[in-house]
């Protein structure tokens, strides 16, 4: 049993390859800043293309925001992310989790009572990106869903919120 999934391992590994040989982009990475979009406020973020085929790229994305309303919340962002088309103009799709924290700034640290919470956040939007790297713009719809049941009563669905994103394939 363990040499035959061994033998499945190495297969997924080699069709990696194979299909990121043939993927259309060159620079799967990807850094950048986002305004508003998934991570609140503004969020720091890093993507991986996983899978890539002639048209379509695979991946996820990591982030951490910070969005400063009544009281400071920090965020973190998991996303899974899909690109369609050919070339440096691009649908982009992402379907992901933002969670964080935050605390009351009225009540004295030591007495301060920590809030958590949990989003879904799905995105659709347009991307512009060289294949072999470079600039990278995006623009999205990002809503964003509650779904944790500690999350303060002000902790509520946004179901029409954007974000534009600025960064550097590499």
């Amino acid at each position: 049993m363990k040499t035959f999934i061994c033998y499945i391992a190495v297969l997924f590994l080699l069709n990696l390859t194979l299909v990121r040989a043939q993927g259309p982009f060159v620079k799967p990475n990807t850094a950048y800043f986002e305004l508003f979009g998934s991570g609140g406020l503004y969020s720091v973020n890093y993507e991986r293309f996983l899978i890539m085929r002639p048209k379509t790229a695979y991946g996820i994305r990591v982030g951490g925001g910070f969005w400063n309303r009544k009281e400071p919340n920090f965020n973190t962002v998991a996303e899974l992310v899909a690109l369609t088309g050919i070339g440096k103009h691009h649908a982009d799709f992402g379907l992901g989790l933002v969670g964080g924290f935050s605390r009351d700034r009225r009540v004295p640290f030591p007495d301060y009572q920590r809030r958590n919470h949990l989003y879904a956040v799905p995105r659709i939007g347009y991307r512009y990106q060289k294949p072999e790297g470079g600039t990278m713009i995006r623009f999205g719809i990002t809503p964003f869903v509650a779904v944790s049941s500690q999350s303060p009563s002000r902790y509520y669905s946004y179901p029409l919120y954007v974000g534009l994103s600025v960064g550097q394939s590499f």
